[in-house]
């Protein structure tokens, strides 16, 4: 320690008498430079011909940052000091960059990773604070071209409250099956949680619950028949609100009957939804489908006791109201029917109108096509989303998905492991598909076509595989089309055609026409028997109007095809050429190093875009420049130095 502050001494020493004509260089008294942290004294060890002799990283900021939780903290500033000798003072210009410790789920956003390299050595970034009162996290400081690296901890101080919280208001609750859920408006005041009290008697409650940041509670610890009374209280560090009038409710009373038909409760309107708590009163949907219905699964269903028959009471079903699964899981379906009548869409919902599925999650759908059907529109929840009348009226899907699930149609077409086909103007978001999926043509890990639809933050995992010779099939979507738009998406199933030759395949996208893409990466191998049209990110496409778009999107996985295969590229197979052209706006990337016997990023026409020009390294590929520079957004890309990027 003695030797490591003599080497301070003097190279404080050497600091403070430094000549030279720029008056920020000449500091104006010691204890200016006392205010200074010192970081860290470590890098001072080695040997004399060691570089980075006598660099020190010093804390020109508190370590501990003021802000309110969930949003911008002060700038942080670091300075690089010293010398590789005394006798002649000199500061690198080297970059500081700045990263998390770990490469765990840390509580701050780093928003900007890299800094200046002024002469000064000085380097500034900022943070986010989590939503939480309180919280730290290490932040590292590192120097370009040294070995030079610095640890410390930050912690958020929220601010005191300037106001006690109000008295919570418009307290309710919905008696579901054996669950009540309570909601209630947003108390007035600063740094505000929630505490729940409940009792058997009027007047007799007590704390049951505290702490809570949201306006709503489920009880899932009640008994049927017992009759339960709740409060609702705001607290801060000023003090507690009054409670909030009593409310009390009785579970199974008036609430979901499993015995009950058609339904366990409610009236079907949007304040009183249908209440669903039993495989019978699920079949009941499908007399109930109307315009403006509304249905609530209360509880999971088991369907293991309908094989082969339909779980909501028609093949032919067309749905418009509104089911909201509530998280709750249904599974075990089987569809293996030895024949089928009529073609018609296939799904747990055959056909969506203007109506919106949401909070649905289905676990092991097993859904096998005979060798000999050959109709179109074939998914565990939906078969196909109807094309919307208007811009404001269209079938949505929302928070939902399918695990464990398996899609076989051997003659089909529109063929998604969630959904067949999306028509004009639909929407999609928060779905995810984990399973295989495998069709004749147009196939998708998520979606097999969607025409004129919006998909957003959805992802696919498993294996899709096409088997037709003019297959199309892509990791999340086979065909998108017709105005289609794709953003912050991913996949990562694998994608396999197995006939002799084959058309579009892509990781994330088969073939695209007239649609957009934003945002999202595929990191799936692709492999072809043969064929045309095969891209780590998109197959094929065409284009009226130049309006196709690929932008901020990358590939990762391996693409093999044999010599023989035509229009093979590392990103894409063949793009047409639009508005926005990925070779001349370069924000859409493959790995290079994985592809490394491909020579094509993509080709249009007679035009080939060598692999070098949208290509880059496994290294490259993650490291966060790469894509800071081709001005990718940190608020909707985690780029982590070691990693590829992720969606936040």
């Amino acid at each position: 320690m003695n030797g490591s502050w003599t080497l301070f001494t003097r190279l404080t020493r050497a600091l403070l008498q430094r000549p030279g004509p720029s008056l920020k260089w000449k500091w104006p008294a010691w204890p200016l430079f006392s205010f200074l942290a010192i970081l860290s004294l470590s890098a001072c060890s080695g040997s004399s011909n060691d570089a980075t002799l006598g660099l020190q990283l010093v804390a020109t900021s508190n370590q501990t940052l003021n802000c309110q939780r969930n949003t911008f903290c002060p700038s942080l500033s670091v300075q690089l000091l010293g010398s590789a000798n005394f006798g002649a003072l000199s500061v690198p210009e080297q970059a500081i960059t700045f990263s998390q410790c770990t490469t765990n789920s840390t509580p701050f956003m780093i928003l900007t990773p890299s800094t200046t390299t002024d002469s000064t050595g000085t380097a500034s970034t900022r943070v986010i604070a989590p939503n939480l009162s309180t919280a730290s996290d290490c932040i590292r400081a590192s120097v370009s071209g040294t070995s030079l690296t610095r640890d410390f901890n930050l912690r958020v101080s929220s601010p005191s409250p300037s106001s006690g919280p109000s008295t919570p208001t418009g307290f309710t609750l919905t008696n579901i099956s054996t669950t009540v859920s309570l909601v209630w408006t947003v108390s007035t005041g600063d740094e505000i949680t929630y505490t729940i009290w409940r009792g058997t008697n009027s007047g007799d409650e007590i704390p049951y619950v505290s702490g809570l940041t949201q306006t709503s509670y489920t009880d899932t610890n009640v008994t049927s028949g017992t009759t339960y009374f709740y409060k609702v209280q705001a607290v801060n560090t000023l003090g507690s609100s009054n409670p909030s009038a009593e409310v009390s409710v009785t579970p199974s009373t008036g609430g979901c009957n499993l015995t009950r038909t058609p339904f366990g409760g409610g009236s079907g309107a949007s304040s009183d939804p249908y209440i669903i708590c039993s495989t019978t009163q699920l079949a009941n949907v499908n007399d109930f489908k109307s315009d403006l219905t509304y249905f609530q699964l209360a509880s999971s269903l088991d369907l293991s006791s309908v094989t082969d028959s339909h779980p909501l009471g028609s093949y032919s079903m067309i749905f418009s109201g509104s089911f909201d699964g509530q998280n709750n899981v249904i599974s075990n379906w089987t569809y293996s029917p030895s024949s089928i009548s009529s073609p018609s869409p296939i799904g747990l919902f055959p056909q969506l109108a203007a109506g919106i599925i949401q909070n649905v999650t289905l676990s092991t759908f097993n859904i096998r096509t005979p060798a000999s059907y050959s109709g179109n529109s074939i998914g565990t929840l939906i078969g196909a989303i109807r094309n919307g009348p208007t811009q404001s009226s269209y079938g949505q899907v929302v928070n939902s998905s399918a695990t464990d699930s398996s899609v076989i149609a051997p003659a089909g077409s529109f063929v998604g492991g969630l959904i067949g086909a999306a028509g004009l103007y639909s929407r999609i978001g928060g779905a995810a598909y984990s399973g295989s999926v495998s069709g004749s043509n147009t196939v998708g890990g998520l979606i097999g076509r969607p025409s004129g639809a919006t998909i957003t933050q959805s992802h696919s995992a498993g294996s899709v595989t096409v088997t037709s010779t003019t297959g199309i099939a892509g990791g999340l979507a086979g065909l998108h089309m017709n105005g289609s738009s794709l953003d912050r998406s991913y996949s990562s199933a694998t994608i396999n055609a197995t006939a002799s030759t084959t058309n579009s395949l892509g990781g994330l996208i088969g073939f695209i026409n007239t649609s957009t893409v934003s945002n999202s990466y595929a990191s799936g191998d692709v492999t072809a028997a043969n064929g045309v049209q095969i891209g780590g990110l998109i197959g094929g496409s065409s284009d009226i109007g130049n309006s196709n778009s690929v932008t901020f999107c990358y590939s990762s996985g391996l693409v093999t095809a044999p010599a023989a295969s035509t229009s093979v590229g590392g990103l894409i197979g063949t793009f047409t050429k639009a508005t926005h052209d990925p070779a001349t706006n370069a924000t859409v990337f493959f790995d290079s190093t994985i592809n490394s016997a491909l020579s094509y990023a993509y080709t249009y026409g007679s035009t080939s875009i060598p692999a070098s020009n949208l290509g880059r390294s496994t290294i490259e590929m993650r490291t966060p420049s790469t894509f800071t520079r081709a001005s990718w957004s940190s608020l909707i890309w985690n780029l982590r130095p070691g990693y590829y990027p992720t969606l936040r």
